[in-house]
C-alpha cells in the first residue's frame, strides 16, 4: 500500500464501508469515494455524477459532502465523521 492510500480519507472511508455494513448501507450505490484534498476531485465528481454515480468528497477531519442523483436533480448533503447526515 503506498503511503499515499494510507493518508487518504477517501480510501480510509471507503476501507470502513467495506468493514461495517451499517456505514455501507448509508451510501447509495455506486459511489464513488473522492478526498478533498486531490486537485482533481471537481473532474472526478463531475465524471462520475454525469455516469449516474453518487459522489463523497471527505475532508481530513472525516466530514464529507455527498451529492446523489435524484429525479432530475442532484442531492447534496452535509455529512459528519461517522457519515450521519448534519443538518444545516
Amino acid at each position: 500500500m503506498t503511503e499515499a492510500a494510507v493518508n487518504d480519507p477517501a480510501f480510509d472511508r471507503m476501507v470502513a464501508c467495506a468493514t461495517d455494513e451499517d456505514l455501507s448501507d448509508s451510501y447509495p450505490s455506486p459511489v464513488h469515494f473522492i478526498s478533498a484534498e486531490n486537485p482533481q476531485q471537481g473532474e472526478m465528481a463531475v465524471r462520475a455524477l454525469a455516469e449516474g454515480g453518487s459522489v463523497a468528497i471527505v475532508y481530513r477531519d472525516g466530514h464529507e459532502v455527498l451529492a446523489r442523483q435524484e429525479g432530475d436533480g442532484i442531492v447534496v448533503e452535509q455529512r459528519d465523521s461517522k457519515g450521519r447526515p448534519v443538518v444545516v
